[in-house]
């Protein structure tokens, strides 16, 4: 599956690429004055509103999710093209980011150029949050992302963006001791990260790009783990069935005894668009299940037994057929991802190329080859101060 609108995609480097300009010079400004910076105004401190009125937004994209959040009538006429105005019509920065990420979770009218942008805005506000002064009482390991960067599970409570399988702080420090054999967090995600670049790589589309900003050290962490976000959902196409179908079900549906129905649709869909996961959700047995919640709770355990309660989301959205679609379809696309094969030991191609060094070694490897007739790798790895393994590689790419 593609982005289909890359009007959005440009718009979302672009938004993210403007927010770390204006942020940077009040957070300059701050440092030169030897003032803090606040949410609200005030004569003694700046205000972050100064740089949030010069962010401008997709008024499209806006209009389309302003009403799955609660404004106030008299604004609902408004749509906000910049961050401050938004913030404003949202009750605060703070009170904007819940309202985003909420939208994200309940809106199945959002395509997934939409969704893309919208992330990338939630990060930016999160971005926003993080040069104020006032934002130090907020939680600073909360994430506001739904799922791992990397699978379908929600992210470890230590993290802002990887679950607990992929979340290897512990291994840094020592705590976990990893038996002989076993796959540590480090092995997995450095793997399964490994696999979704071959993916994107293989794609050869737009979304390629991304992936050679990162090879060329131009998109950096944690921007780089957003964009593995969005990528993961790229594997496995969007069941538009499903988004018709959701659309016209109100939240107090689920409460009724047509709640058989939408499991039995949750189901049939896995099995026609996610047939890896359908081979874990069949098993779901609706008659041991008491209501909706039983049933989105026994799906979640079958997927992977982890607690209901790890998961970071609000309750209406547990209760959301939309939202177990969009779960499914992430856990369809990890298993996809891992039919990738990798290709182990260095890619000829990737990371940023010393063109001085690689004359340097030229210019060696002829002369040896006019004073013997051979090239001696160990002499040129002496020379310039690098293994000798490398130096066969590069040897091997100058055709030598």
């Amino acid at each position: 599956m593609k982005l289909k609108n890359f009007h959005l995609v440009e718009a979302a480097r672009n938004l993210k690429e403007n927010a770390k300009l204006e942020c940077g010079k009040l957070a300059l400004q701050a440092r030169a004055e030897g003032k803090p910076i606040y949410l609200i105004r005030n004569a003694s401190n700046l205000y972050i509103g100064d740089a949030l009125k010069h962010i401008h937004l997709d008024a499209t994209v806006i209009e389309k999710v302003k009403f799955f959040y609660p404004v106030a009538k008299k604004h609902l006429s408004v749509c906000p093209d910049n961050l401050l105005l938004l913030c404003n019509l949202s009750g605060g920065l703070k009170q904007a980011v819940k309202k985003i990420h909420g939208a994200l979770s309940v809106s199945p009218a959002i395509d997934d150029s939409e969704a893309h942008y919208l992330n990338q805005l939630v990060f930016v506000m999160e971005h926003c949050l993080s040069i104020c002064t006032q934002s130090r009482i907020m939680n600073k390991s909360k994430s506001f992302l739904q799922y791992c960067c990397l699978c379908w599970r929600p992210i470890h409570f230590r993290s802002k963006y990887f679950c607990s399988s992929h979340y290897h702080e512990e291994e840094e420090s020592g705590v976990k001791k990893v038996a002989k054999g076993q796959i540590t967090n480090r092995q997995l995600r450095n793997s399964d990260e490994a696999r979704l670049c071959r993916a994107i790589e293989l794609r050869g589309d737009r979304s390629s790009e991304e992936l050679l900003r990162f090879k060329q050290g131009i998109l950096l962490k944690p921007d780089f783990y957003l964009t593995l976000y969005g990528w993961l959902f790229l594997l496995t196409d969007r069941s538009e069935a499903g988004v018709d179908y959701f659309s016209h079900i109100e939240n107090r549906d689920y409460a009724t005894i047509s709640w058989k129905k939408h499991a039995k649709f949750i189901i049939n869909t896995a099995k026609e668009s996610f047939p890896h996961t359908y081979l874990k959700i069949k098993n779901v047995n609706l008659d041991l299940c008491n209501n909706w919640s039983s049933f989105v709770v026994e799906a979640l355990n079958i997927l992977d037994p982890i607690p209901v309660k790890k998961w970071n989301i609000k309750q209406e959205s547990l209760y959301g057929g939309q939202w177990l679609l969009d779960l499914l379809r992430r856990h369809e696309s990890y298993f996809r991802l891992q039919d990738i094969e990798l290709k182990r030991g260095p890619q000829i191609g990737f990371g940023n190329k010393n063109p001085q060094l690689r004359e340097e070694i030229l210019s060696i490897a002829s002369s040896q080859l006019k004073e013997s007739g051979k090239v001696n790798a160990a002499q040129i790895a002496r020379r310039v101060n690098l293994s000798r393994q490398r130096v066969s590689i590069i040897l091997k790419e100058l055709f030598l």
